[in-house]
């Protein structure tokens, strides 16, 4: 979900909390993944499921950037044409990590305590972190000259429809969760009001009940405390 500003600039902010979904989130699931002990499936299941959630939200992301983002800089920036391919493609360098990550996932879900999860999602980071550094050090800037918010919204929704109805306000509380206050509260100001309605209602303590189990601060209806 990338929100348009409501100038003649896209709000290419909004780019920069989802990058900082990606990178807080995969470093913490890697932390998590150390902490599961051999054969604790119910925390396993936690940390897998949301493995799997961030890695949707990444194939998503990359896909609307590869539909929409590098076709047109492309088009529009003939002179940056070198970096934009260079950014393509390490989007495929990505996608090998990630695949890799897709094939320890299962096993590591079913017996827990290898190390096979976290170095995955290590080599992952390895791979992501630099793309998401240059980035947004020089393709933002590309995109606020060159996009208009109307362009950078449908990129922004076209990730987003990739999420079930469920996903979608998952993915709102990894935004609202990453972003600081002041982005949290611009963000969602500019919500639909049933959006937001649902959100403060229902869809804020479902999120935090999620991030809970994940920590391995609840587990089945009891809640514990963790070191």
């Amino acid at each position: 979900m990338v929100t348009s500003s409501t100038d003649e600039r896209p709000d290419v902010q909004a780019m920069v909390v989802i990058h900082r979904i990606f990178r807080q989130g995969f470093t913490e699931l890697a932390g998590l993944a150390r902490r599961v002990p051999a054969g604790d499936r119910e925390w396993a299941v936690a940390v897998a499921g949301e493995t799997e959630f961030l890695l949707s939200g990444l194939h998503h992301h990359h896909v609307a950037e590869d539909e929409h983002l590098w076709p047109l800089l492309t088009a529009r920036s003939a002179a940056d044409a070198e970096l934009v391919a260079r950014m393509a493609t390490q989007h495929e360098r990505v996608a090998d990590a990630v695949l890799q990550v897709r094939t320890v996932l299962p096993g590591w879900r079913e017996k827990p305590g290898g190390p096979e999860l976290s170095e995955a999602l290590d080599d992952l980071l390895v791979a992501l972190e630099p793309h998401l550094d240059e980035e947004e050090a020089r393709i933002l800037p590309l995109c606020l000259q060159h996009f208009t918010p109307q362009e950078w919204q449908v990129m922004g929704d076209a990730a987003f429809e990739g999420f079930t109805s469920e996903e979608k306000f998952l993915a709102l509380g990894w935004m609202v969760s990453t972003a600081t206050p002041d982005e949290a509260t611009d963000f969602v100001a500019r919500l639909p009001l049933v959006v937001r309605a649902l959100w403060t209602l229902v869809g804020k303590r479902r999120f935090a009940r999620r991030m809970a189990r994940l920590r391995g601060q609840v587990r089945g209806n009891v809640r514990r405390e963790v070191a």
